[in-house]
């Protein structure tokens, strides 16, 4: 995953939840779960999309 790809979630993460989760990211993810899942599941819409 690259580091654009992080920054735009992180973005369109604060831009409807605020400050409300921890956004600290770890090696393979986020270090909050609820975060971690919202990536994943944006990250599979921006595959299925490209494809």
């Amino acid at each position: 995953m690259s580091d654009a790809q992080r920054s735009r979630f992180e973005r369109l993460y604060r831009s409807m939840h605020g400050d409300r989760h921890d956004m600290t990211r770890t090696y393979l993810g986020y270090a909050s779960e609820v975060v971690n899942r919202a990536f994943f599941f944006w990250q599979s819409g921006l595959e299925s999309g490209a494809a």
